[in-house]
């Protein structure tokens, strides 16, 4: 598709050991950019995304395209932010 030109750096499940809900992919991430978890934003639609970007020390804003925004208020700890859609992201 050509895309590879406009990302510093991918992650797949080849570069860490434990899946989601565990935060080594996104520490992977992180790490393969040079920044710290905390200046990270993940955004997530499912719980064990939501899980393990909280437990890589990162924001996270859930997409509640997947899941109602009830559960993910529910969650513990919460996103940091729900949206409906990224549109939503344009609006102040």
């Amino acid at each position: 598709l050509g895309l590879r030109k406009y990302f510093r750096a991918f992650v797949d499940d080849k570069c860490y050991v434990h899946g989601k809900p565990a935060p080594d992919c996104y520490l992977e991430g992180a790490r393969r950019l040079g920044a710290d978890p905390a200046d990270c934003t993940v955004f997530e639609d499912a719980f064990s995304g939501v899980a393990a970007a909280k437990a890589a020390g990162m924001r996270c804003v859930a997409v509640a395209v997947t899941l109602p925004v009830s559960r993910l208020e529910a969650m513990n700890p919460p996103p940091d932010r729900i949206v409906g859609s990224f549109t939503e992201l344009l609006r102040r």
